[in-house]
């Protein structure tokens, strides 16, 4: 079935979904794995809200907000990425720090914790604005089935998501035999920018 998709207005964790003439919220943060995984969210189903009431589906998605270009993003996370390895390309050296092995791991255990709780935490405001309009859990709920948009878009969120998620492991496994600050730095921007891959799975438009 086809089935149109819009963004919550300044809400990134939920999308809107129009099949026929029912309407539903689509929670992407609903489950850890899919947002580790991204591409689950095509290989299983996913749980939505029905939502009946057309007061509460004009106050989510108004004013219309303009989707931002998949692929721009990628391509800009990649200019940076670039950007930064040529600027720091003779600095890494004035970074590093003499510290134990087993600090090290620790430090990187540490720094991994911080990206995924800040991660949490805009996930949890998110759902907190959401709350604001509606209440999920009053609603009735159906299990769907979403496909990617097209190949292209399958291939696109698969390479970014490859692509950026190489940089931070190597960067941290690097971390642990040549503690930088630089290193530790940049690894967990990327990692960041990698866990919020999974909202680019379903994106406005139809699918």
């Amino acid at each position: 079935m086809n089935c149109k998709v819009q963004r919550v207005y300044k809400n990134i964790r939920y999308r809107i979904l129009t099949i026929g003439e029912q309407v539903y919220i689509l929670d992407m943060g609903q489950s850890f794995w899919k947002s580790l995984f991204p591409l689950f969210f095509w290989m299983f189903p996913v749980f939505v809200y029905k939502v009946d009431d057309p007061k509460n589906i004009e106050k989510l998605n108004l004013p219309k907000v303009k989707q931002a270009n998949t692929a721009g993003l990628g391509l800009l996370g990649g200019g940076i990425a670039v950007l930064i390895a040529n600027l720091t390309r003779g600095l890494p050296s004035y970074f590093d720090i003499q510290t134990p092995r087993l600090v090290n791991m620790v430090t990187v255990i540490i720094a991994v914790i911080l990206v995924f709780s800040l991660r949490c935490y805009i996930s949890h405001i998110s759902k907190k604005k959401l709350y604001q309009v509606v209440k999920p859990e009053q609603l009735s709920t159906r299990r769907l089935w979403i496909r990617p948009k097209s190949n292209r878009h399958f291939f696109l969120v698969l390479c970014i998501y490859l692509f950026f998620l190489l940089f931070p492991i190597v960067g941290f496994i690097a971390l642990i035999n040549y503690p930088n600050v630089m290193i530790l730095f940049i690894s967990m921007f990327l990692l960041f920018f990698v866990s919020f891959t999974n909202f680019m799975t379903v994106t406005e438009g139809n699918t």
